[in-house]
């Protein structure tokens, strides 16, 4: 009995005592409070800290693809009463939602956002593989609080797998006005047994009048341009899609489009076995603010669209023809492409890159501005990749191999895209072969400066130095040297002995079966042309060496010095490997083989 009595005590001095213990915890935490409130931070009003939090959320960027996760930023909300509040109130910094699954936070997400435009980015599961597979998480709930506010979003980002299940019903859910949308971007993945779930959907929102307000556009699916009408917009990429994309409709859309600001254009239009899709527009369609114009497509379409577009603001051309295509739509494409020249402005340095291997995209034109300012760089600061990738050029062309083998389309390129003001000239990955040399060499009289950045077989480059710019181009009298007014060589990253002279068993090889070598050395070659171009009035004064590869410093870099005028090179280079490797230059018997298993 008295157990009992002395354990009800107990419990009502606890509960005296419980009074006190909330009221001291009370005033430790307006203590804390308070404390804080004096913090430096808590000087900074509500709107300052609201563009702290909108910046920790990345709120600004554009690219909806790198949106951070809700748990990388959501913590600015727990570390202190004010922080908070001023978080809760910043309707902006709940107004993004990205939607991969069932989100039990979205109706509260859309509760603080309050009456802000919302940017939503919707990731479509794909179907299960096989019935092992688990299903995936339904979006049914969330979809449901997301599209009723399709009048408040501004930006709307979907990417629709194939034959997923919700992608029918999300289209159904886009079956609305949407007054707010300004950015929209839709990847659907092709399906091949059936036709595209959003292409109905899709084209009938685009031509709604309230759809009028739309300002940047991605279309990675098919679409039906008929009626198709967005004067505000400023962006649009089209392509990537199965179903392909009328083009005649699509450029009467252009037509309608006058603020129109960048173009890009990838796979989206039918080919005809290399013909056009559509007849050019006539008259054009004038976009007097496109700055940006990227195509890849065949030859015939790139062209149609070329000659479709009136662009007197253009500053940037990207042109990658695919495949398919003639050289004599090859040479339609130059001539396209030069009739925006006037537009683009002069070429002050043209890079042509090439794959070690002639696969069918062989040749890439890049056109530069500006020249490299070589005799104010010092060599070992001095990078061709660096000063290629350091700026933007305004002249892309990407074509297959026709216009380094066909005549006419390397003539075409050489005449009609005024090459004539080039100064210096890059040779990438890839030699030209002797078809476009020779029209390069016919166009071009004032380059300064040759570069050759990371190509491993030079040794044909003496050859093409020494070549009569005459050749065999019939009518044509003048027999200077090419490049005559050429004053530097650059050799960056290049190969000083070609794939034979690199491997010291197969030169012994070679010289023990009296099977000679293919080419002379490369140093010898290089050697004998710059004697000769000096003794006949075409002299190349300076010689640089970028990290050169497999080069002899004390006999190659000395017999350079003694025929060119300046020497400078970079002391980062490579030697041969084999000389240390202790290899005495003797073949040895046990690899003497029969002649008839020498490759040769």
């Amino acid at each position: 009995m008295s157990n009992v009595a002395m354990a009800g005590s107990h419990t009502w001095a606890r509960e005296d005592t419980e009074p006190d213990t909330a009221q001291h915890f009370q005033c430790n935490y307006d203590l804390r409070s308070h404390l804080n409130a004096l913090s430096p931070v808590s000087a900074f009003p509500a709107e300052v800290l609201s563009e702290v939090f909108l910046h920790a959320a990345e709120f600004y960027t554009t690219d909806i693809t790198s949106w951070p996760w809700m748990d990388e930023w959501i913590q600015v909300t727990h570390v202190c009463r004010r922080w908070r509040a001023v978080a809760l109130g910043c309707s902006a910094l709940w107004s993004r939602l990205t939607l991969t699954g069932p989100c039990d936070w979205m109706s509260e997400f859309i509760a603080r956002s309050k009456t802000y435009p919302l940017s939503v980015s919707v990731l479509l599961p794909p179907p299960r593989t096989s019935s092992f597979d688990d299903p995936p998480p339904p979006l049914e709930d969330s979809l449901d609080l997301a599209f009723p506010c399709l009048t408040r979003i501004r930006t709307l980002a979907l990417e629709v797998e194939p034959e997923s299940e919700c992608s029918s019903e999300i289209m159904e859910l886009l079956d609305g006005p949407a007054p707010l949308l300004e950015f929209l971007s839709i990847s659907e993945e092709p399906r091949f047994d059936s036709g595209s779930a959003v292409i109905g959907p899709l084209s009938e929102l685009l031509r709604r009048p309230e759809s009028s307000g739309l300002r940047h556009l991605e279309l990675n699916c098919p679409v039906d341009w008929t009626g198709v009408s967005l004067p505000r917009l400023t962006l649009l990429s089209v392509g990537n899609c199965r179903d392909k994309t009328g083009m005649e409709a699509f450029l009467n859309a252009l037509a309608q489009m006058p603020l129109l600001e960048e173009l890009i254009t990838q796979y989206a239009f039918i080919d005809y076995r290399g013909e056009p899709a559509a007849s050019p527009l006539v008259p054009r369609a004038v976009l007097s603010r496109l700055r940006v114009l990227r195509l890849r497509e065949t030859a015939a379409n790139c062209t149609c669209i070329l000659e479709s577009l009136d662009t007197p603001s253009l500053s940037r051309l990207c042109v990658n023809s695919v495949e398919r295509g003639s050289a004599l739509w090859q040479a339609h494409l130059c001539a396209a492409a030069a009739s925006k020249m006037d537009i683009l402005g002069q070429i002050g340095t043209l890079a042509v890159s090439g794959n070690r291997a002639n696969f069918p995209y062989d040749i890439f034109l890049r056109c530069y501005h500006d020249v490299p300012n070589t005799p104010a760089t010092d060599a070992e600061e001095d990078s061709t990749h660096d000063w290629l990738n350091d700026r933007t050029p305004f002249l892309e062309l990407n074509t297959n191999h026709c216009i380094d083998q066909e005549d006419l389309a390397a003539a075409a390129f050489c005449q009609l895209l005024s090459i004539q003001s080039l100064r210096c000239l890059v040779f990438h990955k890839k030699l030209p072969s002797q078809t476009l040399w020779r029209h390069l060499i016919k166009h071009t009289q004032f380059v300064a400066e040759l570069r050759v950045f990371d190509i491993e077989d030079a040794r044909d480059l003496p050859a093409m130095l020494v070549r009569r710019r005459c050749g065999d181009l019939q009518g044509y009298e003048d027999h200077q040297y090419a490049l005559p007014r050429l004053l530097c060589l650059t050799l960056d990253e290049v190969s000083f002995r070609g794939p034979v002279e690199n491997n010291p068993f197969l030169t012994l090889v070679r010289r023990h079966y009296g099977m000679g070598t293919k080419h002379p050395p490369f140093i010898s070659t290089l050697l004998d042309c710059l004697i000769e171009r000096y003794e006949n009035g075409a002299e190349i004064e300076t010689l640089r060496l970028l990290e050169p590869h497999d080069i002899k410093e004390n006999r190659d870099v000395e017999d350079l010095k003694h025929v060119v005028r300046y020497v400078e090179w970079s002391n980062s280079w490579t030697p041969l490997t084999w000389e240390h490797d202790g290899f005495d230059g003797e073949l040895p018997s046990s690899c003497i083989f029969s002649t008839a298993i020498i490759p040769w």
